[in-house]
């Protein structure tokens, strides 16, 4: 039972990188364009700002389809059905929540009483992803042979978004309202605590694939910033690509990031066996290349935890790899 649980976990976190590999682009898009370069024209700029602010503005929806790809083997028809099933469940929970809440509408959308954000889109990617391993097969009576096998996906997942949408308008509005409670504490109550918890968690979690999991709260939830032209971004992530001077509190591990491990592969490198100093340099000066130019360092992350095998040189790395992330947040 564990080793299955794992493994989901494993899926999920997989899953994840997905929609996580479109925000350099939209990052690069929405800085860029409200930077407002004296050299580059206003409607360019206007245009990549509005561009990357898409992105931002449909995470949820793109982190439904990436939930959905990564638990049926990238078959676009679950990423079909999941877009159906987000779409289905939001209007669901708008019809739905006024009736439960006893509020008008315009003070459930103030309060995003009923927005579940990107938690909504990996629910809604759960349901595509388990209605199709579910009935991508199934044999309908022959006048009905039309919607049978992957056609039926998209049917059942628009049915069952509609009971989880009736069920989260009752059960979403504490749990969202305490979301909020966490994501005001770690943005701007207590960020040093939050971050530096952050920090260490997700590094304890990197080498067995869990850690997109407890990044997404943090980079796409956490905090909320509405710029000029009214647009709301929320997570650590969007609030800074967007020009919120309160985030960036995520910054602090690119220290560690891009000057720690590369130090360290260095460290690596001249400890190699004499024989294998070509081929050691070779690979590290790949591994390099990925941390100082995408950010990814995951492979490092794992050789450092065979190398030191032991849980308490490893719980000490990172906890001192967890360090850089509190400099942001004490600063803010």
């Amino acid at each position: 039972m564990f080793k299955n649980a794992f493994a989901n976990l494993q899926k999920v976190g997989k899953s994840l990188m997905l929609p996580v590999s479109v925000l350099p682009i939209a990052g690069i898009l929405l800085g860029v364009g409200s930077a407002n370069f004296s050299w580059l024209p206003a409607v360019v700029s206007h245009v990549m700002a509005e561009a990357g602010g898409s992105v931002f503005a449909n995470m949820p929806l793109i982190f439904a389809i990436g939930v959905a790809l990564g638990f049926t083997n990238n078959d676009g028809v679950s990423a079909l059905a999941a877009v159906v099933a987000y779409g289905i469940m939001v209007k669901t929970m708008a019809v739905v929540a006024p009736l439960v809440l006893h509020l008008p509408a315009e003070e459930i959308a103030a309060k995003h009483l009923a927005d579940t954000g990107v938690l909504g889109g990996i629910i809604s990617g759960a349901i595509a992803a388990y209605m199709f391993n579910r009935f991508y097969r199934i044999k309908l009576p022959e006048y009905l042979g039309f919607f049978a096998g992957k056609r039926f996906v998209p049917i059942i997942s628009g049915l069952a978004a509609i009971f989880t949408g009736v069920v989260l308008s009752f059960v979403w509005p504490p749990i969202g309202t305490a979301i909020q409670a966490f994501s005001q504490w770690a943005a701007y109550q207590n960020p040093v605590v939050a971050f530096g918890i952050y920090g260490f968690i997700e590094r304890c979690l990197v080498p067995f694939g869990l850690h997109h999991i407890w990044n997404v709260p943090f980079q796409m939830q956490i905090g909320e910033y509405t710029n000029a032209a009214g647009q709301v971004f929320h997570g650590d992530i969007p609030r800074y690509m967007a020009g919120d001077p309160t985030a960036g509190m995520l910054s602090g591990g690119f220290l560690f990031k891009m000057y720690g491990l590369p130090a360290a592969a260095i460290a690596i490198w001249h400890s190699a066996k004499p024989e294998k100093p070509r081929k050691s340099g070779r690979y590290h000066d790949f591994r390099r290349a990925d941390l100082v130019f995408d950010g990814y360092y995951r492979a490092y992350r794992v050789l450092l935890h065979v190398r030191g095998a032991d849980p308490v040189h490893y719980s000490r790395d990172s906890g001192r790899s967890g360090i850089p992330d509190l400099y942001p947040a004490g600063d803010a």
